[in-house]
């Protein structure tokens, strides 16, 4: 216990009322910290207080030695770890402070500190004291694409028939229409963007993505015109500066090309969600930058929340902690803000013109071939949608990670094989080929901005929960190319042209995974309208009840019912949820 309040009497020593913004200190490893486990930032933990302090936290010496902060767990002699700075994660939010309080995310700050203490011992230390929530250390992250030392690679065979705008390089395209003509591609084996919805569904400017990454490069030909810029000018935050001056970076461009590069415009690609080349069409893409490189530690969690913030309805991450562990709860706090305030007002009200009630939140898994999903995080945390990428013939990329917690599936490139990778902007007003989850996610992304278009804009009232509804119900099937990966590549591919030819956002999903049952298993899914807390009745062929049971069942995970003391025959499965019931017949062998 000395040890520890030794430790908060170095918290005394802080001058968090300086205007510094967040910098890279130099180490001998360089970004990060490489001697324990979980690649932790040195010098620096976040620390949650369990209520907010009397007054600002600054220093308040009167003899150069005691320093008083106000804080009653703070205020003891001492000064071992030499604290240099402490400031709020989640800085003031101005017309949203009063929501930010309420969430209870201004009470985490950011402590600097001099002492060659590792951050995890530190953050064990402070968090067993009184009036300390919580207490963790920064993770370095990385991005979630496979970097090669190729440059450029030859065009897939052009595809039948002509394409819907005018951008020249979509022969190199796949992900968008894929023809199957090249020996590694299948055909249909891509996002399931067809012209026919395309026409109408291609992007709306009320539609802010909040791409969390490097910096996009806001000057690209083809991206300029869908970039995000707010009443003062800026294009988005870097959190590495706390700056609006954004860096542009490679990976950051790239995901953005993928969302919106501007369509029919002559020049580069096409994308999902850029718009149909008239002005002011096409999704708007709003800069958080966090890293300079592959891998950055800045103030991930405030980048998230910006994004609330200002607008975005949408946030996009393709990066994740560089070794496996549990999703930082500030990363949580941040998560969950954006899903409940995202165009929404102080009160959390759907604000006039605003898309969506609420934001949805995308993670690109990892790209070790991992089922661990601790090494896939932030992914792995339950209320995001979390992406894994696929071959150009709906198999699994042989690269990424899977598992129970995977939402969904996207193209993302064949890692050893040059034209099965991604085509996309890059900076320096180029293109070129990424491969890796980092891939897939924005895709993802830009579905989820297509069916916003066309079940949100202009009519209020619709949520993230409507959108994963239809989003997840309309995926492909894709467990007969996967037969080692049944249930771990979440719904399945996404299938935008599926997505957005549903009459309506809200119809009961119910699902076996087969009605000619040769297993002991009856396997169903739902979604969120019909998930929660209900009831499962199974009848014979001649009405005769032989199964009811309470169930819990999540939305668009598969529920498992033992039903190997059932003999063959015709059945009825009834499943009631919600005020809702549904039927479905099948045959056990």
């Amino acid at each position: 216990m000395k040890r520890l309040m030794v430790f908060l009497a170095g918290l005394a020593c802080l001058t968090a009322c300086s205007d510094d913004s967040w910098q890279e200190a130099e180490t001998d490893s360089g970004l990060i910290d490489l001697t324990e486990k979980g690649t932790v930032v040195p010098g620096v933990l976040r620390v949650k207080l369990e209520s907010e302090p009397a007054a600002d936290i600054c220093v308040a010496s009167s003899d150069g030695s005691t320093v008083l902060t106000g804080i009653r767990t703070l205020d003891v002699a001492g000064t071992t770890l030499r604290i240099t700075r402490m400031e709020r994660v989640f800085p003031d939010a101005g017309k949203y402070e009063e929501r930010t309080r309420r969430e209870g995310l201004h009470l985490w700050y950011n402590v600097w500190y001099e002492q060659a203490e590792t951050a995890s011992n530190v953050a064990r230390q402070v968090a067993v004291l009184d009036g300390i929530a919580a207490a963790e250390p920064v993770y370095a992250v990385q991005t979630r694409a496979l970097q090669s030392t190729e440059e450029q690679w030859a065009a897939v065979a052009p595809r039948a028939g002509a394409w819907l705008f005018d951008d020249p390089e979509v022969d190199k395209q796949w992900y968008l229409r894929n023809p199957g003509t090249a020996t590694w591609a299948m055909e249909g084996a891509d996002v399931g963007l067809t012209d026919e919805v395309w026409r109408q569904y291609n992007g709306d400017p009320s539609i802010v993505v909040a791409v969390v990454d490097g910096g996009i490069e806001v000057t690209h030909p083809d991206l300029a015109d869908n970039i995000w810029t707010d009443e003062n000018g800026s294009h988005g935050w870097n959190f590495i500066t706390n700056s609006s001056q954004l860096t542009a970076y490679s990976h950051a461009t790239h995901v953005a090309g993928l969302i919106a590069a501007v369509n029919n415009n002559g020049k580069g690609i096409s994308s999902i969600a850029g718009g149909d080349g008239t002005p002011g069409s096409g999704v708007r893409l709003m800069s958080c930058q966090i890293m300079n490189g592959f891998s950055s530690r800045a103030n991930y969690a405030a980048a998230i929340k910006y994004g609330a913030d200002h607008g975005a309805v949408i946030c996009q991450n393709s990066w994740g902690y560089e070794n496996e562990q549990e999703t930082a709860q500030t990363e949580k706090d941040a998560i969950d803000y954006f899903i409940k305030y995202a165009g929404c007002d102080e009160n959390g009200d759907q604000l006039p013109g605003s898309p969506m009630k609420g934001g949805i939140v995308l993670f690109a898994t990892n790209n070790h071939n991992s089922e661990s999903e601790q090494d896939a995080a932030p992914a792995d945390y339950e209320p995001v949608v979390a992406v894994a990428a696929l071959n150009p013939d709906f198999t699994k990329a042989s690269y990424s990670d899977y598992g129970s917690y995977i939402d969904i599936s996207a193209p993302g490139g064949h890692f050893t094989i040059n034209g099965g990778k991604i085509w996309s902007t890059y900076t320096n007003g180029s293109y070129d080929y990424l491969s890796g989850a980092s891939m897939a996610c924005p895709l993802v992304s830009a579905a989820c901005a297509l069916i916003i278009q066309k079940y949100g804009v202009g009519q209020p009232g619709f949520t993230p929960e409507r959108l994963k509804d239809i989003l997840f119900g309309s995926a492909t099937d894709i467990d007969a190319y996967n037969p080692n990966y049944i249930g771990k590549l979440g719904a399945g591919a996404v299938n935008i042209g599926k997505a957005l030819q549903q009459e309506s956002a809200t119809a009961p999903v119910f699902q076996l995974a087969e009605n000619r049952l040769t297993t002991d298993y009856l396997r169903l899914k739902v979604n969120s309208i019909l998930a929660g807390e209900g009831e499962l009745r199974l009848y014979s062929s001649t009405g005769q009840q032989v199964y009811r049971q309470a169930v819990s069942v999540k939305p668009y995970e598969w529920f498992s019912l033992d039903v190997s003391r059932l003999s063959a025959g015709y059945y009825t499965v009834q499943y009631a949820c919600n005020g809702t019931t549904v039927k479905e017949n099948f045959i056990k062998y």
